[in-house]
This record gives C-alpha cells, structure tokens and sequence, in this order.
C-alpha cells in the first residue's frame, strides 16, 4: 500500500513557486494576457518608486483580499526588497491553490538597477500613500 502512495505522488505534482532573474520575470510578464502584479515591499517603499502596474500588499489578509475573485490559472508576479516577504506572498499563494506564481530574484533593487522600467511618481492622492506622507511629515 505504502509502494502505492510513493508511486501515485511521484505523478501528482503540485504547483511551485518560480522564480525568475528580471530579464526572465519581465519577458514572462510581457507574453501573459492576464497578470496580477503585487509588491511587498515596506509601504513607504512602495509609495516612492513601484514597477507599473504593481498593487501594494502588506499583510497576509490584504493578500487573500486582492485575490479572492481572481482565476486560480491567474499568472501572479511578485516582488519585494530582499526576497524575505515575497517568498512569504508567493507560497502563501500557492496554499492558496494559484497555479502561475512568480517570484523577481533580487527584488526591486536588481531589477531597477538592471534598468528596467520603474514608476518614479511618488503616490501622495493614493489613500495607502498618503495615510504614510502624513505620518512621516
């Protein structure tokens, strides 16, 4: 029975996280039709500088609420600063049954320093930024 189950689960693969250096990150971006991207870096990071079109994730919760209505065959991009919290998002994603989850290897400041685009717009009229702005001043 044993020889059964390690032979079943050889064929049963489950989803993975794949992460791409930023040249590969963004050429997959690029050839999806529909995409989901999410950044966790720290709020204030976010605020000042953001790849396009990324939406700001902070907790565990903000995350089940930005994908509760999305295909679980969504391709979902993640990034972060270092690696720590989007690691966490991505295989939180994956528990969460998303099947197309990446992840940027070397974050946001290897891709900005490799010179891909970077939204430099500091947010001050998005609720989220300007909650920070007001904080910080």
């Amino acid at each position: 029975m044993y020889v059964l189950f390690l032979v079943i689960s050889l064929f049963i693969s489950k989803p993975e996280v794949v992460v791409l250096e930023p040249f590969g990150f963004s050429e997959r971006m690029q050839q999806s039709e529909n995409y989901l991207l999410i950044d966790t870096r720290r709020v204030e990071k976010y605020c000042n500088s953001r790849l396009y079109g990324a939406e700001w994730c902070g907790s565990k919760k903000m995350l089940r609420d930005i994908v509760k209505h999305i295909d679980k065959h969504t391709d979902i991009f993640v990034y972060c600063s270092i690696g720590k919290s989007s690691k966490k998002a991505t295989r939180q994603l994956i528990r969460m049954g998303f099947i197309n989850v990446y992840e940027l290897k070397g974050g946001f400041p290897l891709w900005s320093e490799l010179g891909f685009p970077v939204n430099n717009i500091p947010l001050s009229d998005d609720e989220i930024c300007n909650d920070v702005i007001n904080v910080n001043e």
